[in-house]
């Protein structure tokens, strides 16, 4: 990469150009690994502190030992490893002198949403209790986390409706190569949707502007549409029908059927 592109370091590319190539390379290490390749990847990290990089490796390979498929294994070492920074960051740097307290306040700590900051919770209780590194903590640390309330249903997926669809369409000059290479989508779509976005005009406040939105904005559709269920779960590409009712959340039309009354007296 240095010879070729002049990049000296592939763990912290110095330009969006430098990332994008650098991408390239690791996702085809990803692939020879595992057949896949990990869709998101962090530059410009902040390393794992020494004093828990043992006990870090050792967690990864129990993954490996158990099967996980290597999306699953990046995403549970990079949990973990949050919590590692968090207790380096608090001067937490023997195991032993970790205590149920400093649990508690990791998890006060975390101020994402209730799913993922759970899941988080999840894989930090998945690592106190895998035997190679339990010995290492104090005796039942992992039970505080014993119950863990995962609210799928904590926020609306984020849609555009018909009208925002096609501002953001027509907002696309086609009469120029950029604008007939953009429309198609031989770009990076995620740039390119939300380039698009602006320049129509759409607000955002308050919703994701990525390709997801998009999916919810034809699940919309299509279930205003009055589109069955199966059908628009093949549209979407979804193994299991069950799946795709999670979008009847935002029909919310036929929702207001349903609705009960509030009593004059609430």
């Amino acid at each position: 990469m240095k010879e070729t592109y002049g990049i000296n370091d592939i763990f912290k590319p110095d330009s969006k150009t430098e990332r994008w190539r650098v991408r390239y390379v690791w996702c085809l290490d990803d692939f020879s690994k595992g057949n896949c390749f990990l869709r998101h990847r962090e530059y410009n990290v902040t390393p794992i502190p020494e004093i828990f990089s043992e006990i870090h490796f050792l967690y990864g390979e129990y993954l490996c030992e158990k099967e996980q498929k290597l999306r699953s294994k990046l995403t549970k070492l990079s949990q973990l490893k949050r919590f590692f920074l968090y207790l380096n960051e608090h001067g937490m740097v023997e195991t032993k002198k970790i205590t149920p307290t400093t649990i508690i306040n990791f998890m006060k700590d975390l101020k994402c949403s209730t799913a993922y900051d759970s899941n988080i919770l999840l894989t930090v209780r998945d690592f106190l209790n895998f035997p190679a590194v339990s010995a290492q903590f104090q005796d039942g640390l992992a039970d505080i986390l014993n119950l863990i309330h995962i609210n799928r249903y904590e926020r609306l997926p984020s849609f555009y409706s018909n009208e925002e669809v096609s501002k953001i369409l027509m907002s696309v000059d086609r009469s120029t190569p950029q604008g007939k290479k953009d429309y198609a989508g031989a770009a990076s779509l995620y740039d390119r949707v939300n380039k698009y976005i602006s320049l129509a005009g759409i607000n955002t406040e308050g919703k994701h502007h990525g390709l997801h939105s998009c999916r919810h904005g034809l699940a919309s559709r299509l279930m205003n549409e009055g589109t069955p269920i199966t059908v628009i779960s093949e549209v979407l590409g979804h193994k299991f029908a069950n799946v795709t009712k999670d979008y009847i959340r935002i029909d919310i039309s036929r929702l207001k059927l349903v609705a009960l009354e509030v009593p004059s007296h609430v």
